[in-house]
């Protein structure tokens, strides 16, 4: 398994975050948090190693990422830890949301992006990783479905940080709830304490 602190290295969301912990706090400190926060992601990786394949592309290379810098923040600066961990979310998912924008804005890419989305639910967000989910239309005009069971939900709760589930949600408005000639509504998530997220993409033909 490589180490904690590679897999942060190597992720370009907390490469930007590690820049702002320096800026912040200083390189020695900053070193001290990432070093703090690799050793944490290594235990929960290890923790939970015997979890499916498609269940650990979320909790290995996403959830668990999180909460571990979440952890070493809240152990070393717990009054900065939430504005970090946020502020580190909302930038990611500008940043996915500017690239995704470029190619939607030529003609018949839009439907293929329903295309992806729908296939993305299939591959990736189905009950090998961990979600159930009820689906209620999917053509290239329209992909609708409600998630009933959700992963970081599970985790994130069993790992004692459910106050920062809500970034999980929260990141999926950044990223989708920009993009041109799509339109992205969703009235709850499970993490913010709905009975589903009801997610809906479709073209916006305004």
């Amino acid at each position: 398994m490589k180490s904690g602190v590679w897999m942060l290295d190597h992720d370009s969301g907390y490469r930007d975050i590690k820049r702002d912990l320096v800026q912040r706090y200083g390189k020695a400190e900053a070193g001290r948090i990432w070093a703090n926060a690799g050793q944490r992601l290594e235990g929960l990786c290890a923790r939970y190693a015997h979890l499916p394949e498609k269940t650990k592309a979320h909790t290995d290379g996403q959830m668990f990422r999180m909460a571990a810098l979440y952890m070493a923040l809240r152990e070393m600066h717990p009054r900065d830890a939430l504005e970090i961990l946020e502020h580190g979310v909302e930038r990611e998912g500008r940043k996915v949301a500017r690239l995704l924008s470029v190619p939607l804005r030529i003609p018949g890419v839009d439907r293929l992006m329903l295309i992806v989305f729908a296939k993305m639910l299939e591959t990736s967000f189905n009950e090998e990783a961990g979600f159930c989910s009820v689906k209620h239309c999917i053509t290239q005009d329209e992909v609708r479905f409600d998630i009933t069971q959700c992963p970081y939900c599970k985790y994130l709760t069993e790992i004692g940080c459910p106050e920062i589930i809500r970034f999980s949600c929260e990141i999926d408005d950044c990223i989708y709830g920009s993009l041109p000639g799509l339109e992205f509504r969703r009235t709850g998530t499970l993490g913010k304490g709905a009975d589903k997220c009801d997610f809906c993409l479709r073209r916006d033909v305004r």
